[in-house]
């Protein structure tokens, strides 16, 4: 919609010409489509007004209650009341009529309930503390933090309040690039730890809300839109908990949309970006390669290019952190599932501990032992996968099931852990392809993937 100026000209009884300017409004075909859908919403019926309502009210006072009360429940009220929220979110999908509802009713509602869950107390044993203390190493300590534990850092001002910290006593986790970002913020915090969690929450934030408007422009069904944002699973891990998931999703979701154009350079960089936040994101890069490869419309030596750049900027970006591979220990610990905790074993050791307890009589070496099989059993699922891939055909629903696809192999081959922040990028992408074929296998990974997370935290640890 744009203003658009002319003039009029005309007579009036005589041959003189009067002549003035005039502004109209010019209308295109978005924009009568968007006139309509607000038209659609203004004139719902009361019937639908209060289905609506009857949904959004609940779950919005649900999350206040998560966010007011988040430091008085424990993990079982949680789960139960995280369990609530995600059984109105599905009444509201079979109730509403939703192609009735604008995507921009949709968008704005879900960032309401963001801001919600934004005022939540903070959390000094959150994740973000680990972004907080790997970064003190780094940029205070001047050590080498993929090596160096915050526990061995006893110098820091801070050290007393958090030595005792889940994470102090690992090497860092993630990648260089996100650690310079943490940089960043521990300057902006002027050394205030307060500040820095509060700059990292506004942070996530504002990636969740970037990431929900790249999702819309993408998927253009609301089905799929309400799926992915008013899923309580993903309120509440990106922004009430701060998970630098909210981050990858948007660069993921940058990622798609660049692809949809056809600018492969800025898609390669963008998932080159995921992975250089975090390491095991590396399992898309040769699911966008293969892409461009089968789309036959990029040159194999525009590819190569490409390929080259990014290897470059993951080359600049671990340089002056480089000391051997020694620098990958941390996550190679955490595939290999060295931190034994039963709450977070995959479902597939299960069908392997029974049997491997029957050579290993400790429990753990059995559990270890799983890992490493499903970890080789995953490597070889992933390669065969990527094969196929390379002779089915090219189009955008292809990609992102291969995207969907390889995550999966990762959350259930690669890593014996399966913490509900984690799939918050399986419910991502399932949903985005459940946007382009409303498909029900989709939605029943949609329901599996919620449930299974709304009760996790009510599960003995």
């Amino acid at each position: 919609m744009r203003w658009k100026d002319l003039s009029i000209t005309f007579s009036v009884y005589n041959p003189k010409i009067i002549s003035f300017p005039y502004r109209f409004l010019e209308f295109n075909k978005t924009d009568f489509q968007l006139i309509q859908k607000t038209i659609n919403f203004l004139y719902m019926t009361t019937d639908e007004k209060i289905k609506y309502l009857t949904v959004t009210i609940p779950l919005g006072i649900v999350y206040i209650y998560l966010s007011l009360f988040s430091k008085q429940y424990s993990g079982a009220t949680f789960s139960l009341v995280l369990t609530l929220a995600c059984l109105i979110y599905f009444i509201g999908y079979y109730l509403i009529d939703l192609k009735k509802i604008p995507a921009k009713i949709i968008l704005l509602t879900a960032f309401i309930y963001s801001l919600i869950l934004f005022t939540t107390p903070i959390n000094k044993t959150s994740d973000t503390t680990a972004y907080i203390l790997g970064a003190r190493v780094a940029f205070i300590g001047k050590y080498n933090p993929f090596i160096t534990p915050y526990i061995l850092f006893k110098n820091d001002i801070m050290y007393q309040n958090f030595k005792d910290y889940g994470w102090a006593e690992y090497p860092y986790t993630y990648s260089p690039l996100f650690l310079y970002l943490s940089g960043i913020f521990l300057y902006l915090s002027g050394n205030n730890f307060v500040i820095n969690i509060i700059i990292f929450r506004i942070f996530f934030l504002i990636t969740f809300m970037a990431g929900a408007l790249i999702f819309n422009k993408i998927s253009r069904n609301r089905q799929a839109l309400y799926l992915y944002l008013f899923n309580p699973i993903v309120l509440n891990d990106l922004v009430k908990e701060s998970h630098v998931e909210s981050l990858l999703i948007l660069l993921i979701l940058a990622g798609v949309y660049f692809i949809l154009f056809k600018k492969y350079l800025k898609a390669f960089l963008s998932f080159v970006s995921a992975f250089l936040i975090k390491i095991n994101f590396i399992i898309f890069l040769p699911m966008v390669l293969i892409y461009m490869l089968r789309s036959r419309t990029v040159p194999i030596k525009k590819i190569f290019i490409i390929a080259i750049i990014g290897a470059s900027a993951v080359v600049l970006a671990y340089l002056p952190f480089w000391q051997g591979v020694g620098i990958f220990s941390r996550i190679a610990g955490l595939i290999s599932g060295s931190k034994f905790q039963l709450i977070s074993i995959n479902f597939l050791c299960l069908v392997f501990i029974p049997i491997l307890t029957l050579f290993h009589k400790s429990l753990y070496e059995s559990y270890i032992l799983s890992g490493q099989i499903l970890f080789i059993t995953g490597i070889i699922i992933y390669t065969f996968y990527s094969m196929r891939l390379y002779v089915s055909k090219t189009d955008i629903y292809t990609f992102l099931k291969s995207l969907n696809f390889s995550y999966f192999i990762y959350l259930f081959f690669l890593i014996n852990w399966f913490f509900p922040h984690y799939a918050t990028v399986l419910l991502l992408l399932t949903t985005l392809i459940y946007g382009f074929k409303e498909e029900s296998n989709s939605l029943k990974i949609i329901s599996a993937i919620t449930v299974y997370s709304s009760l996790y935290f009510i599960l003995p640890k």
